[in-house]
């Protein structure tokens, strides 16, 4: 696809591959600078190299055990695999939900006794009310149980396994996709974040359940490419209604197929608008719902509220108790006002400062893998056994930093064998998602664990940089 004149020797996706190459690269700099790897001893250093070599060289031979066997042994070892790590860990470490967790726990024994009698006194503007509902469903239909809660985040992680492995298979091939699959099932962060009543689990099985379809739909027959189209717009407002961030995915979907796709004009908004129309269906029926029962909504979970979190240099752009106290000042709507106001006017009267801010939220916000290790201990069980994990704290989260470094660094040589390609649409969508939220988290509230869903994405990446035969991505 080809731009105006002073473009026309370049590609689109061509600049798009230098550009997240550019980020991997300053991301991986930043992820082995971090705290985690630099104060533990250095002898674990060695140790994690010498692991991390063994892992690519299982995983990027073509002949290793791995590759071997059916695609359904494969998935059904690994699908095992995701399971049993995470029981592990659910197992061994006692977490108690606290402040979001708490809430989404809350909010979900309360929807198990409103269920189904009361439906419209259920609160559908909740925060993470999908989640929620999914979680007092659960709860409705086992009991309230902490445990049974965990074992849904793990039931979760298997399906979003197959899901990456499906993605990674669409976009290159079954090689990749295997070496993905395994990425995902060792990943430490996520298999520690396992134990934590995140709203993330069943954010990102939703999400790219969408992906998937949208991805998979490029590569069937028209009339099916609609109807799948359609589907994903519909799985994108079901995961709105867990976190809204899929409202940036589902326009980020929607210019793909309109500027990107190599199509006949007609076909590039017929395809647009069935994206468009699933997404709205469900956002008008959630919002109807939330209009019948006529719940104020929480007004500190707005974009007014990220923003003026992500503007404030002296907390770089965390969630902190100063900006969080308009909202018992003033009333909603005066409170949303104000904070958007204040964000804007920091970027505004002192640019400078925020352009450094903008460089200590990137680290932050993509170059910390800590997010797994921190929620998952901050608040245990004291009555169980917790002197060991508390003991080995800062070895857990060295684990899970080198282990994201490596993500990074295959990433990056991922991007390196694709920039002479000719990037298929599902590879550029990807691209595309991860690039908007890296400059909305410049302006955004930045906190580890908000870059989880994405890393996805890095791993399939990972992938392709770690295999050793060349692969050409496939075409649409």
């Amino acid at each position: 696809m080809k731009i105006n004149n002073t473009w026309s020797t370049y590609r689109i996706d061509h600049v798009l591959v230098y550009i997240i190459g550019y980020v991997f690269f300053i991301s991986s700099i930043l992820s082995i600078q971090n705290y985690y790897l630099i104060n533990i001893p250095k002898y674990w250093i060695f140790v994690f190299g010498f692991i991390g070599c063994c892992f690519y060289y299982i995983l990027s031979d073509t002949d290793s055990f791995i590759q071997k066997g059916s695609t359904k042994h494969f998935l059904i070892i690994s699908v095992f695999v995701i399971i049993l790590l995470r029981l592990i860990w659910i197992l061994a470490v006692p977490t108690i939900p606290f402040s979001d967790f708490e809430v989404y726990n809350n909010f979900g024994i309360l929807i198990s006794e409103q269920f189904p009698a009361h439906l419209l006194s259920i609160d559908y503007d909740g925060r993470g009310f999908g989640y929620s509902f999914v979680l007092g469903i659960i709860y409705k239909i086992f009991g309230v149980n902490l445990f049974v809660a965990k074992l849904l985040n793990v039931f979760l992680s298997a399906l979003t396994g197959i899901l990456l492995y499906l993605i990674a298979g669409h976009l290159f091939d079954e090689c990749i996709a295997r070496i993905t699959t395994v990425l995902y099932l060792i990943w430490p962060a996520q298999i520690m974040y396992s134990s934590v009543l995140a709203s993330e689990h069943l954010f990102i099985f939703v999400l790219f359940l969408g992906i998937a379809l949208f991805i998979g739909a490029i590569k069937v027959t028209p009339d099916n490419a609609y109807t799948n189209i359609f589907l994903a717009g519909v799985v994108f407002g079901l995961a709105y209604t867990v976190r809204f961030l899929s409202l940036i995915v589902v326009a980020t979907g929607f210019m793909t197929l309109l500027f990107v796709q190599e199509e006949s004009f007609k076909k590039k908004v017929k395809s647009s608008l069935f994206l468009i129309s699933g997404f709205v269906i469900v956002w008008i029926f959630v919002t109807g719902l939330g209009l019948l029962v006529d719940t104020p909504s929480d007004p500190s979970t707005g974009i007014q509220h990220s923003l003026l979190v992500g503007t404030n240099p002296e907390y770089k752009g965390q969630w902190n108790p100063v900006d969080s106290q308009i909202w018992n000042d003033y009333s909603p709507e005066e409170a949303k006002k104000i904070a958007f106001q204040t964000g804007l006017s920091r970027i505004t009267e002192n640019p400078g400062g925020f352009t450094k801010l903008i460089f200590e939220k990137f680290n932050i916000m993509w170059g910390d893998e800590s997010f797994g290790t921190y929620w998952s201990i901050q608040n245990m069980d004291t009555t169980k056994s917790t002197v060991f994990i508390l003991h080995n704290q800062l070895l857990m989260l060295a684990v899970s930093q080198f282990f994201y470094f490596g993500i990074l660094f295959f990433s990056l040589l991922g991007c390196y064998k694709l920039k002479n390609t000719n990037l298929n649409i599902g590879i550029q969508f990807l691209f595309m998602i991860f690039f908007i939220f890296v400059l909305l988290h410049s302006f955004l509230e930045v906190q580890s664990r908000y870059h989880y869903p994405w890393e996805l994405i890095f791993l399939i990446l990972g992938g392709y940089g770690i295999a050793r035969k060349p692969v050409i991505p496939c075409n649409p």
